[in-house]
């Protein structure tokens, strides 16, 4: 069965007429770093139009098909070499380019209207084609990174398969009687062009994955650049925070002023609940959420290690997992601050020991903070434990802030111990493991 030559071509356009809107659609899609593509789309298109012109041969006079559709198929593979090298970031002499186009320009000249010869002008273009596939094949198995290499060596494949059909119909130029109309030519030359068409839709295919390969491996890369980005700006952060606390408590030091140094005491604590609050929200992976639980443990652990000593003063702790936006988070922080901090300095005095428990969790669909301590209790004399000074301001502007009410309470029969609960609002969805 002979195959008819006009009818492959007419496939041929209508198979890179989808190639190249797909591949149009993916150059629009792909971002502007992602250089090659718009060449990929220019080489395709270049073949679609040139193949067109070709099967309107006879139609519309002969310099405005074979002519020009001979320099676009030229163009086409050239534009595909170009894609290739500056998608992988490799330099392309622009000489070869014009090498090639100003070998088909004077083959065609001389052996198409001069001595109207079909062979030597199939020959050429298979050894472009040859050529062509050879370097972009060899291109792909040299120069491509790591992560799209499978990928690019599947491309590779369908241009060594490229590189198999040209040279077929090398030897084909050669073997069979081509005579000096192309059209009417062999059945071997219609085989090899419905070979091409099919390698041309493999070719579109694999460099599509190709593209999508590099995108995601340009987005791992850049997740992995905010991580590193994220993990410097944490221990910056940290030692920031650790730098200010020990420049505070060398300050708090100094015998000199005791009231002062109390007080700085105070305020570097204040700072500590931020650091922590920060190492949390570091470990929540950025999502702007924190344990709360955790985070408050936190808190009053390194309160009660910093100020009592040794084991006189026990924490316990029965803190829920729950999840907080961390302008929540940091109010309770420093709410456990104030109230830890109360506790240890009015409860326990003159070596006293005792305990206190911090709990955190869910009641009658509130959250509920309490703080108790089992030391000495509000006596006559420290009716201002709780009621009044900067620390019981903070507290109550800082219950006020989570729209919370904070009651009191002694918890002995003998008026010893001292129990503070806040009850605050919960979002939906706040307790979870985390």
């Amino acid at each position: 069965m002979v195959l008819d030559l006009r009818t492959i071509l007419f496939f041929q356009t209508l198979l890179g007429v989808l190639i190249s809107v797909v591949m149009l659609l993916l150059r629009q899609g792909v971002s502007r770093e992602m250089r090659g593509v718009g060449w990929w789309t220019i080489g395709f298109a270049a073949a679609t139009v040139g193949q067109l012109l070709i099967s309107l041969r006879g139609m519309i006079p002969y310099a405005l098909t074979m002519v020009p559709a001979n320099l676009l198929l030229a163009g086409s593979m050239t534009a595909l070499f170009y894609g290739t090298r500056a998608f992988l970031g490799v330099k392309a002499p622009p000489a070869y380019g014009i090498a090639v186009l100003f070998a088909v320009a004077v083959n065609h000249t001389v052996f198409g209207h001069l001595y109207l010869v079909l062979t030597p002008r199939l020959a050429l273009f298979a050894l472009v084609g040859m050529v062509n596939s050879a370097l972009c094949a060899s291109d792909l198995y040299r120069f491509a990174e790591r992560s799209i290499r499978r990928n690019a060596l599947a491309v590779a494949a369908v241009q060594a398969v490229f590189f198999v059909i040209y040279a077929l119909r090398l030897v084909g130029a050669f073997a069979f009687d081509v005579g000096s109309d192309w059209l009417s030519s062999t059945p071997w030359e219609g085989a090899s062009l419905l070979a091409i068409a099919l390698a041309q839709a493999a070719l579109a295919f694999t460099m599509i994955e190709l593209v999508d390969s590099r995108a995601q491996a340009q987005v791992a890369k850049g997740a992995e650049e905010k991580t590193l980005l994220i993990r410097e700006m944490h221990h910056r952060t940290k030692n920031d925070f650790a730098l200010v606390e020990s420049l505070i408590s060398l300050e708090a030091a100094d015998k000199s002023d005791p009231d002062t140094g109390e007080l700085l005491v105070r305020v570097r604590d204040r700072i500590h609940s931020f650091s922590v609050l920060h190492d949390q929200l570091y470990k929540g992976q950025a999502t702007g959420k924190v344990n709360a639980g955790e985070y408050i443990s936190l808190i009053a652990t390194g309160l009660v290690e910093s100020g009592s000593e040794g084991d006189r003063i026990v924490l316990r702790t029965s803190a829920e997992s729950m999840v907080m936006e961390a302008g929540t988070a940091i109010s309770i922080g420093l709410i456990v601050n104030e109230l830890i901090t109360n506790a240890l300095k009015h409860a326990f005095p003159d070596g006293r020991m005792g305990t206190i428990l911090l709990s955190l969790g869910i009641a009658d669909g509130k959250g509920r903070l309490i703080v108790e301590d089992d030391g000495v209790g509000i006596s006559a004399d420290l009716k201002g434990r709780i009621g009044s000074g900067l620390g019981a301001t903070l507290v109550s502007s800082l219950v006020g802030q989570i729209d919370g009410t904070m009651e009191r309470a002694q918890t002995g029969t003998d008026g010893k111990g001292l129990r503070v609960a806040v009850d605050f609002p919960l979002p939906s969805k706040s307790l979870s493991d985390l």
